[in-house]
């Protein structure tokens, strides 16, 4: 049976750890928000301090798209990329509404619309079912997006709460390898998505986060040459109280992982990466062949966002056995935020 409501309405307080079944609601509003000393939050404080952000990622030999809605109540942002993997050629569209107009997520994981306009640009995300998301953007310099990404039943999404700081707690759920269809429209040529060399991920994240938040992510997903789709999700920085949001998949089967180590270069993000896990499970090289950056000083707000795309090398431990993981696109990335 699915968890109702991520807060307990009678105490106030998060359920935590890793879950197996789905969570219908992050009902926030019921959270009891203490301030680090004890006092308890008014309402406005409380929904200013409350973020939310979904990633959707579409990864192939032939194009590679990166599109997110970002809500921090001082000012939403949506974008989306477009990245040839054969050119290199990266093209985005980012746009940002003072106070988060027109901006509206779900806060239910598996259900409802979450959409942004700015002026004719309009993204949105829609739940067709629990196993079915529908992106839909359409850009005034004519870029389209029309995708239907659909996760199995038998799919085991990754979805945790921990703890965040003196105060707050986050809540994510991931899927990647997952099937995607439908159309892109960009530099006016129209391009069909279908097939096993197209898959997609999905990143719901939202909370009460710290107000200086600072994270390293990776993500890839493949189909491999013995037939199987694996994928991954490593972070540092955000969800890692109690238990952590990294992981990998095999097929529809989810491995969980320990706590994620990110080596690079932070003067030159286009060096090579080494990632790897504290239970020696992941073992990877992250070759970056493209960069997406965007830095946003608002002196209240702020954020330093740079998402490398490239391919990663190494291998993947599933109990005694080895996975080769050998050029599997993907993303990493060094993100500041204060919100």
């Amino acid at each position: 049976m699915p968890l109702e409501n991520l807060i307990d309405k009678d105490s106030g307080i998060p359920e935590f750890g890793l879950f197996s079944r789905p969570v219908n609601k992050i009902n926030f509003e019921d959270y009891l928000y203490l301030s680090p000393m004890g006092r308890k939050v008014g309402r406005l404080s409380k929904k200013f301090a409350f973020k939310e952000f979904q990633f959707i990622g579409v990864l192939s030999e032939k194009l590679i798209i990166g599109c997110a809605i970002a809500d921090i109540k001082f000012a939403s942002n949506a974008f989306i990329y477009f990245f040839d993997p054969v050119s290199k050629e990266l093209e985005e569209f980012s746009f940002i509404n003072p106070l988060s107009g027109k901006t509206i997520l779900s806060r239910s994981p598996n259900e409802g619309t979450s959409s942004f306009k700015n002026g004719r640009n309009s993204f949105e995300i829609k739940a067709l079912s629990p196993t079915e998301r529908q992106l839909s953007v359409k850009l005034k310099k004519g870029e389209e997006v029309n995708l239907v990404i659909k996760k199995e039943e038998t799919f085991n999404p990754l979805r945790v709460c921990t703890k965040t700081g003196a105060n707050g707690w986050t809540y994510t759920e991931k899927a990647n390898g997952l099937s995607v269809s439908g159309s892109v429209i960009w530099k006016g040529i129209e391009r069909k998505v279908q097939g096993p060399e197209y898959t997609a991920n999905l990143d719901i994240s939202l909370g009460f986060m710290r107000r200086e938040t600072y994270w390293n992510w990776a993500s890839f997903s493949k189909k491999i040459s013995s037939g199987e789709v694996i994928g991954l999700n490593l972070a540092a920085g955000v969800n890692e109280t109690g238990c952590t949001e990294n992981c990998f998949w095999v097929n529809d089967e989810i491995e969980y992982c320990d706590g994620a180590k990110f080596s690079f270069d932070k003067s030159n993000l286009n060096n090579e990466w080494k990632i790897s896990t504290s239970d020696k499970k992941v073992d990877l090289t992250f070759v970056p062949e493209g960069k997406r950056a965007e830095k946003i000083n608002l002196y209240f707000v702020a954020s330093n966002f740079q998402q490398m795309i490239g391919r990663f090398y190494g291998k993947l431990k599933l109990k005694n056995n080895y996975i080769d993981v050998d050029g599997a696109l993907g993303w990493t990335e060094d993100h500041f935020a204060r919100w």
